[in-house]
């Protein structure tokens, strides 16, 4: 493990080193948690699916989805009504 020290400015913010950086492969823009553990500190990378990654996901899901509704013999003209009639058993708990 590699540590690095680094100083809060006035406005709260430090400075993540460029050697840190570099090794880890962070960019502007990539995102960080921070979090508090026994009065520790730990940050670490939270990886954001690009938006290929997010097309090919969601194509999963809906040829899953389909499959499914196929199989209760679903058809596209029944959404409607279903998501309607849930929505209405919804507002009644």
């Amino acid at each position: 493990m590699n540590s690095e020290v680094v100083v809060i400015n006035s406005r709260g913010q430090v400075v993540i080193p460029l050697k840190v950086r570099k090794r880890m492969g962070l960019k502007e823009g990539d995102a960080l948690a921070l979090t508090d553990t026994a009065g520790n500190l730990v940050m670490k990378r939270i990886k954001t699916p690009s938006r290929e990654e997010l097309l090919m996901e969601w194509n999963k899901l809906t040829k899953e989805l389909n499959k499914k509704a196929t199989l209760l013999g679903i058809k596209e003209e029944d959404v409607d009504r279903i998501i309607h009639e849930r929505r209405r058993l919804d507002r009644l708990k």
